[in-house]
């Protein structure tokens, strides 16, 4: 309550307005108290709940609720009965940048900083102790994500994330038909293998290589060995994965041939069963006979095959 003169009222103050002064005077010199120079001591109320400063340095605005942490620590609360809530940072002209920097005493954490070209760029520090910040991404103005670089490319309008360093999968295989799950380059070391007796070889050539994108293995191989001790028809194994289960899903690789004994009147074909990381190498009769393995033979100076397989 306000402060009661007689001068205003025009009659003599009752004794119930003369406690009430005394009170209201007694409030305001107790307030005045809890102040030393511009410190707050108390807790600093304005508008009821427009703003909200407490002696425990946490400030709430729009709400007199006080944001507890479950570790010691400051807050900026924000709050609103109804509607959006919004943090405003705006510098003076339009060239004034904005920024959220994390950190403690000397050391700079991180950056999230809006530029005056639109971008909104991230910054991390590598060294502890200091406070240098490198940028590490942006979101351009463009809608563009940048990581790694901030050299933007302007020249295909559907690259919309570019990477410095290439973009790095975990490699676990995931059902849905519309997650890329599995990226991996690589190399693999073929051997020749009989179906009866897998024997040994002396290998003059073993080169394989992969690349898998989802569930899907592309792959080149070149073989070639001078002696081979194995019997029956011929595979060439180690594949880098197991093909998947399912039957009926084995599409026909391509394969050229030194030094093979194929047949007279014979094409060769190759591809990868079910539940199989093994090469079946065929012969195709071209009179329209049967489909039938070609025998493993003990010298071969050259086989180049490759094809692709689910997993």
């Amino acid at each position: 309550m306000a402060v009661i003169k007689r001068s205003t009222k025009g009659a003599p103050l009752t004794h119930a307005e003369m406690d009430g002064n005394w009170d209201e005077l007694i409030a305001l010199a107790l307030n005045a108290a809890t102040k030393s120079g511009t410190t707050l001591s108390d807790t600093l109320t304005v508008n009821t709940d427009a703003l909200v400063v407490r002696p425990g340095k946490n400030v709430s605005i729009g709400t007199t609720a006080d944001y507890i942490y479950t570790v010691a620590g400051r807050a900026l609360n924000i709050s609103a009965a109804a509607g959006a809530v919004r943090l405003a940072l705006r510098g003076a002209t339009t060239a004034d940048y904005t920024a959220i920097d994390f950190g403690g005493g000397a050391q700079r954490n991180a950056v999230i900083q809006a530029t005056d070209t639109g971008n909104l760029t991230f910054l991390t520090n590598a060294s502890a102790g200091t406070p240098s910040v490198t940028e590490r991404a942006r979101i351009t103005g463009l809608g563009n994500v940048l990581v790694g670089s901030t050299v933007e490319n302007t020249t295909d309008g559907n690259a919309k994330i570019q990477t410095a360093n290439g973009i790095y999968l975990g490699n676990s295989a995931n059902a849905a038909a519309k997650v890329l799950d599995w990226y991996e380059e690589g190399t693999f070391t073929p051997v020749a293998i009989g179906t009866t007796t897998a024997g040994t070889g002396t290998y003059t050539t073993q080169l394989g290589r992969y690349t898998r994108i989802g569930n899907r293995v592309f792959y080149t191989l070149t073989i070639g060995w001078s002696a081979h001790t194995g019997a029956g028809n011929l595979l060439i194994g180690g594949l880098p994965f197991t093909s998947h289960a399912t039957g009926n899903n084995a599409p026909a690789g391509a394969v050229l041939a030194d030094g093979l004994a194929v047949g007279t009147s014979k094409q060769l074909s190759t591809y990868v069963g079910s539940n199989s990381n093994q090469c079946r190498v065929n012969a195709i009769d071209l009179a329209g006979g049967a489909l039938a393995g070609i025998p493993i033979d003990s010298t071969v100076s050259s086989m180049v095959i490759s094809g692709h397989y689910e997993v």
